[in-house]
């Protein structure tokens, strides 16, 4: 299923090699990122018990597949059209400089790569390069209104980058 095939990128992204430490400027040794999957409402409510079991410290970085997903069926092929989200914890008053300096640039953006990076080497995708997508930098992660966030999406004031309308693919495998 695809909720695993994604948690498998994930894991692997876990308590890197020195090189790779080296090459995406991730510190060795992290248990993160860690994986949710869900639609909005759950992943907010899993982040919630996470808090409430005290566990608040385990949360973040976190990657995390929005459902439902779509599942195209052609020719012996499985082809997805997948949003995931990439987030950190931020800072309610800090300003777009700070957000950038602080959580995009130095932990979002490296994980935005290695996550791609993962998910070819998994080899879900016969593509053989990086997969069609849009990737969204969002600072203030939340719901966007006419003059910027309306609301928050999480309890937590996070930071985000999106990846949307990834568009992958993998053998079909009868369940």
């Amino acid at each position: 299923m695809i909720v695993d095939d994604v948690g498998i990128v994930v894991d692997s992204m876990r308590n890197l090699s020195v090189m790779d430490s080296v090459k995406y400027g991730i510190p060795q040794g992290l248990d993160s990122p860690f994986y949710f999957y869900g639609d909005p409402i759950d992943i907010n409510k899993q982040l919630i018990q996470l808090d409430k079991a005290a566990k608040s410290d385990k949360k973040y970085p976190a990657i995390a597949l929005r459902l439902p997903t779509s599942e195209v069926i052609n020719n012996g092929m499985v082809h997805y059209d997948l949003n995931i989200g990439i987030f950190e914890i931020s800072q309610l008053d800090w300003t777009s400089d700070q957000r950038f300096d602080e959580v995009i640039k130095p932990i979002l953006k490296p994980l935005y790569e290695l996550f791609i990076d993962r998910l070819l080497y998994h080899g879900f995708i016969y593509t053989g390069k990086v997969p069609d997508h849009t990737k969204v930098i969002k600072p203030y992660y939340g719901v966007e209104g006419t003059q910027g966030n309306k609301a928050y999406v999480f309890e937590n004031k996070l930071d985000a980058i999106e990846i949307i309308n990834l568009k992958v693919k993998s053998i079909f495998k009868k369940c």
